[in-house]
Order: C-alpha cells, then sequence, then structure tokens
C-alpha cells in the first residue's frame, strides 16, 4: 500500500491522464491544431505539423509559440482546438469511487481551457469531485511547465508543495512540481526513469487501487498504450 497520509491535496492534470491515452482524442486535437496553423498562416499541413512540434518543445504548448511568434488570439485556437468528439472516452465508475476516497481535497490543472475542462470533467462524470480548476487561462497563459504557473496554483488553494501529489501524462510537467516538493505520479507506460518521478503508473485507476490495496486487473477506458515517444510528451498542444 502506497502512504500517503502526508498529503492532503491532489493535483490532476487532465488529458490523457484522467482518461487513457488510447482513446485517440489527442489526435483528434493535434489534427485541428494543423488544420488551425494551416488556415491562419497560409502553409501546407506538412509546414503545419512542423511548426505544431517546433513550438511545443521550445514554447512548451503550440499555443504559446503561436502567440508569442505569430500573436495569434489564443483563445480562439483554444476554442478551435478544442472543438473534439468525446465519443470515444469512456466514463469509469471505479476511477469515481476512488478519486471520491482520496482524504483530502481534489484539484484540476491544466493547459486545456476551462470550455474543454469543464465539458470534459462532466463527460467522465467526476466535475463534482474536484474542488477547483486551473486552466491555461486561469494562469495567464503561462502554460505548464512554467513555474509560475504552478506557484499560482499553491498560492490561490493555499497548499504547501510538499503536502500536495501531482499526477501528469507529460514527464516534463512534473519537475516544476518535484521541486516544490511535491509528490510526482508519472501516468504513464514508458519504462523511463527519472529523479524527479516518485511513482510511475500505466493509469490513474492502477494507482489509486494500489492506495487503497484493491486488485488491479480491471481497469475502465484508461487501458494503457504502446508508448508513442520514450520521453513520455504524447501530446504537444
Amino acid at each position: 500500500m502506497k502512504n500517503i497520509s502526508h498529503l492532503d491535496t491532489f493535483i490532476f492534470d487532465l488529458d490523457n491522464t484522467l482518461y487513457g491515452a488510447d482513446t485517440g482524442l489527442m489526435d483528434q486535437m493535434h489534427d485541428r491544431m494543423g488544420m488551425y496553423i494551416t488556415r491562419m498562416m497560409g502553409v501546407e499541413a506538412a509546414v503545419a505539423s512542423e511548426m505544431r512540434h517546433r513550438y511545443w518543445k521550445q514554447y512548451g504548448t503550440t499555443m504559446a509559440g503561436l502567440v508569442a511568434e505569430h500573436g495569434v488570439d489564443p483563445d480562439h485556437f483554444m476554442s478551435y482546438v478544442h472543438d473534439l468528439d468525446l465519443a470515444g472516452v469512456d466514463a469509469c465508475a471505479r476511477t469515481r469511487q476512488y478519486l471520491e476516497a482520496l482524504p483530502g481535497r481534489r484539484i484540476i490543472f491544466t493547459n486545456a481551457d476551462n470550455r474543454h475542462a469543464e465539458r470534459m470533467l462532466a463527460h467522465l462524470g467526476i466535475r463534482d469531485l474536484f474542488e477547483d480548476v486551473f486552466d491555461v487561462t486561469r494562469v495567464g497563459f503561462k502554460s505548464k511547465p512554467a513555474i509560475e504557473s504552478y506557484h499560482q496554483v499553491l498560492k490561490t488553494i493555499g497548499a504547501e508543495g510538499s503536502k500536495c501529489a501531482m499526477f501528469e501524462d507529460s514527464v516534463e510537467n512534473l519537475r516544476p512540481a518535484y521541486d516544490l516538493g511535491m509528490t510526482t505520479i508519472w501516468v504513464t507506460d514508458a519504462q523511463d526513469t527519472h529523479d524527479f518521478v516518485h511513482h510511475r503508473t500505466p493509469n490513474v485507476l492502477t494507482w489509486l487501487e494500489g492506495v487503497f490495496e484493491h486488485d488491479n486487473s480491471t481497469s475502465c477506458g484508461n487501458e494503457p498504450r504502446e508508448n508513442e515517444n520514450p520521453q513520455g510528451r504524447r501530446h504537444p498542444a
């Protein structure tokens, strides 16, 4: 059993963390990012794809790069990119059960916008379990892994890093959490090791089952798939 007695706050990323990476939702998002860049910049699809990846690596998110280099309206970009079909994402009653059993408050911290976060949490049937939602607009578009956004979340909720756990599928977003004293849980099927990752789990449900000493043979909509990137960076956004 994992000892979580020192924790009173559980901070969760949303996409590819509270639902499985195998849903194809991020593929939809990537496609829409490419279409947005193609239409706004008048470039070919291959060029748009290269720009998306380059901005993601340089700025942390594609959106941040588009804002910095092209003055793109981030709200317009987010609205377009998150116009997604959620039919392939299933709710999981067991995940809800264990989330609700966590002995502390639950927070969402996502690089998506609030409209997508609220829609997805409602679709998963877990919105009522989260005390607060910190989306990219609420942290002034300072997307993870910008340390300023982590400081803002902790300050707003009045939490000490040492009493927080953070769940993320993007490993680079866990380094600032670790630096602030948080317990870090990397949601991935990758086998990499990092000194700033305390726990690694294929999905949130499996980790929660480990906490509550339940059999972890069953999962719901969160089964791991073969990792597409050895660094766990599955979703440039």
